[in-house]
């Protein structure tokens, strides 16, 4: 977080520090936080992992997990590991009580932690895509804040949708900063003004920000699928069918096709390099 504001809105409101597992024994006793049946949603990515677990209708348990090798975790880390583990417990009554702040401590320390694969906005308002493993974008979590400080979470499993349903949160939120009929300066645009910046500057800011993401994610992924398909269909690649599907210019479009071959032998022989068992 970059100011103090930002912090206290993002940080959690109704949580309560029960302690470690001892302490949780103690405040809450014959709860088993390692069983399965009473885990509702897991929030995980490098470094840390958050569970949030129902206790009974009223009380929910939020486990936080700091210094876990994510990747080690999903692939099979002993029992005795895991309760070697640091976990802090927390006590929180009510069911959307601790959605949001189990969003609120991931979110916080994903930025604190560098966890976050891209991230854009102004003060508290902020978008990010938190990935589960480091260096992917398989799985990931895309998440807003609006001016009161709750969370939007989106879980998916493909970049390009990951992608996209960022920069629409982000133009979303450069909208606020402008001056039209349906979005005529909200709240978090006066705090720009009171600030002595200029909402214009920030709302050109934030669309380059979306717009650069989509660009070249697409950019790539454009190259996969076209070079991809057409390594896979060879001679049977109905070029002319795409063409004009696709309203192109086909000598364009064939261009696009050769170069994208190039670049997914490129992307092949480097996977082939880093992982010669798959191959």
């Amino acid at each position: 977080m970059t100011t103090a504001q930002a912090r206290d809105k993002l940080s959690p409101r109704h949580v309560t520090l029960i302690g470690d597992r001892e302490d949780l024994r103690a405040a809450l006793p014959g709860t088993d936080p390692d069983d399965s049946r009473i885990h509702t949603y897991q929030y995980h990515a490098p470094g840390m992992y958050y569970q949030v677990s129902e206790i009974s209708e009223d009380c929910r348990l939020i486990e936080e997990c700091l210094g876990v090798d994510v990747e080690e975790e999903f692939g099979g880390l002993t029992e005795r590991q895991w309760n070697d583990r640091t976990r802090i417990f927390y006590r929180v009554d009510g069911k959307d009580e601790a959605v949001q702040d189990v969003r609120r401590m991931f979110l916080t320390r994903s930025i604190e932690n560098g966890a976050v694969s891209f991230l854009s906005g102004f003060r508290h308002r902020v978008v990010a895509i938190v990935p589960e493993i480091s260096g992917s974008m398989k799985e990931t979590r895309v998440m807003r804040t609006d001016d009161s400080g709750d969370i939007e979470c989106i879980h998916g499993y493909n970049s390009m949708d990951a992608l996209t349903q960022y920069a629409t949160w982000v133009h979303a939120l450069a909208l606020e900063f402008g001056s039209g009929d349906e979005h005529s300066f909200g709240p978090i645009s006066r705090e720009c003004t009171d600030a002595g910046i200029d909402p214009g500057i920030v709302q050109a800011y934030l669309v380059r920000e979306a717009s650069d993401v989509l660009l070249v994610n697409a950019r790539h992924q454009l190259k996969m699928r076209l070079g991809g398909w057409k390594m896979s269909s060879g001679e049977n690649a109905n070029m002319s069918e795409l063409a004009r599907s696709l309203h192109a210019d086909r000598p364009n479009l064939l261009k696009l096709v050769r170069e994208s071959e190039k670049y997914m032998e490129k992307e092949l022989g480097r996977m082939k390099e880093k992982y010669p068992d798959l191959f």
